[in-house]
């Protein structure tokens, strides 16, 4: 990774949707643009004043593992999600008129959600997944017959042409992203929010029965599940860390009450952050 330029870094390079969220979220100014999500988990654990923008889920794509994995390992440096971004998605068709497009490029959650589009449209082209949708711009740029599904921006940065602009619209594309950081950071629009979760990462034993008891507690005190993902414990094969997001800050009484349970049937439990959930952004 290169030297950072900034405080803040976001996965993808310029013109990437993170970047826009990263823009919208926290102004426009100069980001440390990251090939990876590993890399932004690495930038923010360097200085406690670094924060970092990553891609979480999108509504057509799913999780993003590699998010929920970093977050779930161990954590020296005591990386919190500090906020839950949302952006509505609008995506656009990059190339150039003058020539048939046999490949397309672009991250895999972009291709999921275009491909009934690009099936009708473009039937023989071949869809090629990479790590960004930047990426998949600058691929198309260096070939020929090739174009990409990105932000609108990347096509002025790679000198392409919008050929179509928004794609598949009809059907809503939602990503969510957070922002991590370090505890006791600030940032705009977190006094404003009344709507709360909490994340935990939790080791459970490997007996029958022991998922369904910990997420019985959450039940019994009303406090709804959003999230819960598995991942495996590098090294003990068989044994998984759970990924569990719930609504409501972690002071409120509620809350309070069931991670206390959670507690007592779970080998360890962590919380990763108590976070706004800040109004969404248009892309």
């Amino acid at each position: 990774m290169k030297p950072p330029s900034s405080s803040i870094a976001h996965f993808g390079p310029e013109g990437s949707f993170a970047n826009r969220v990263a823009q919208l979220h926290l102004g426009d100014q100069n980001f440390t643009a990251c090939r990876t999500v590993g890399e932004v988990f690495d930038f923010v654990a360097q200085d406690q004043g670094h924060c970092g923008i990553v891609p979480v889920e999108n509504s057509t794509g799913g999780i993003i593992q590699e998010t929920i994995r970093e977050i779930a390992k161990d954590n020296p440096s005591d990386i919190q999600i500090l906020d839950e971004i949302t952006l509505d998605v609008k995506l656009a068709l990059l190339g150039r008129s003058d020539h048939v497009i046999e490949k397309v490029y672009s991250y895999f959650a972009p291709l999921d959600h275009c491909r009934a589009w690009l099936k009708q449209h473009y039937p023989d082209a071949q869809l090629i997944s990479v790590g960004s949708t930047s990426q998949a711009a600058a691929q198309a740029a260096a070939e020929n017959n090739a174009a990409a599904i990105g932000t609108k921006k990347s096509a002025q940065l790679h000198d392409l042409e919008i050929l179509q602009f928004p794609i598949a619209d009809e059907v809503p594309n939602v990503t969510q992203f957070f922002l991590i950081g370090h505890p006791g950071q600030s940032f705009p629009n977190q006094n404003e929010q009344d709507h709360f979760k909490t994340a935990l990462v939790v080791k459970l034993a490997n007996q029958a029965g022991t998922l369904c008891q910990f997420l019985s507690v959450f039940g019994e005190q009303e406090v709804n599940l959003t999230r819960i993902e598995s991942n495996p414990v590098a090294g003990e094969p068989n044994t998984y860390r759970f990924f569990i997001e719930i609504e409501g800050a972690k002071d409120s009484a509620n809350v309070l009450a069931a991670l206390q349970a959670a507690a007592s049937c779970s080998i360890s439990i962590r919380c990763v952050g108590s976070y706004p959930m800040v109004s969404r952004y248009q892309s």
